[in-house]
């Protein structure tokens, strides 16, 4: 009777240890192919490409901007497009300029808005709203300033760097787009 109680633990085990097994694999499994969702390869012929799914239904993430002295209204907006090849999310940015909106450019950061307290503190003189991109130690900063009837979309690329502590490139003109009530 005893041999019988120790085959049955073991037998017990056995089978724990299988489901636990089979447990696992499907999790990967699920885990593989929702990547594969999002990710296609193209035959070009003599080589594989690789080109992202979007992803239809992901909320964007936005914050805006009111000035009611000059009737300007500006809201930052990013869509996550999907992921690059090492896993970086690639964004979408566009703004809206008095509910207008206008396509900035696609970016392999994850945005965010700078909040208005913090902007303050940055180097961005004139700066009415930015936001900041970030991925691995690099990103971009975006950020708009009013002249005249004109908004002009800046940006620059930061990081880090082992020796100095950080990076950042000169900044450039994105866009302008002029201001309509």
């Amino acid at each position: 009777m005893e041999k019988r109680k120790n085959y049955s633990r073991k037998n017990a085990c056995y089978l724990l240890n299988r489901q636990i097994a089979v447990i696992l694999s499907a999790f990967i499994a699920l885990s593989c192919q929702e990547k594969k969702n999002n990710v296609a390869l193209q035959d070009t012929g003599s080589s594989m490409q690789r080109q992202i799914k979007p992803h239809p239904d992901k909320p964007r993430d936005t914050l805006s901007y009111f000035s009611q002295e000059e009737n300007l209204r500006i809201k930052w907006i990013f869509a996550l497009m999907g992921e690059g090849e090492y896993g970086e999310p690639l964004t979408e940015i566009s703004i809206s300029v008095n509910d207008q909106i206008h396509k900035i450019g696609t970016e392999s950061f994850a945005f965010f808005v700078i909040p208005e307290s913090e902007l303050k503190s940055m180097d961005l003189k004139g700066a009415l709203t930015a936001c900041r991109g970030w991925w691995a130690g690099q990103g971009a900063e975006y950020w708009t300033l009013k002249k005249n009837n004109e908004i002009i979309v800046m940006k620059r690329y930061i990081g880090e760097d082992l020796e100095t502590e950080s990076i950042t490139s000169k900044p450039e003109k994105v866009k302008t787009i002029p201001v309509t009530k």
